[in-house]
């Protein structure tokens, strides 16, 4: 059996929810044909927040507490927490 490279599986964490938002990447991951997968966490820098490092600790922190390993991808949005909101609902 050939072996498959190793692929990301990508979730975009808009809002915070509790964590319901990463059960379905985490269940695609105990599939065996996800298995291989590392899981890929882009989180959202708005205006509000305190910094780069302090979000991307923050998410890592509740990862670990909700004991489901990725990487944790901090991006920076120019623009208010209420436009992301109005995008996301659309």
């Amino acid at each position: 059996m050939a072996s498959r490279p190793r692929t990301f599986i990508d979730c975009w964490w808009v809002i915070h929810d509790g964590g319901l938002l990463l059960l379905i990447p985490y269940l695609l991951m105990l599939h065996r044909a996800w298995r291989g997968c590392r899981l890929r966490l882009f989180t959202l820098i708005t205006d509000d927040d305190v910094s780069y490092e302090e979000v991307e600790r923050r998410t890592k922190k509740f990862l670990e507490s909700v004991r489901i390993d990725a990487e944790v991808v901090p991006i920076v949005f120019e623009g208010s927490v209420e436009r992301i909101y109005e995008r996301t609902i659309r």
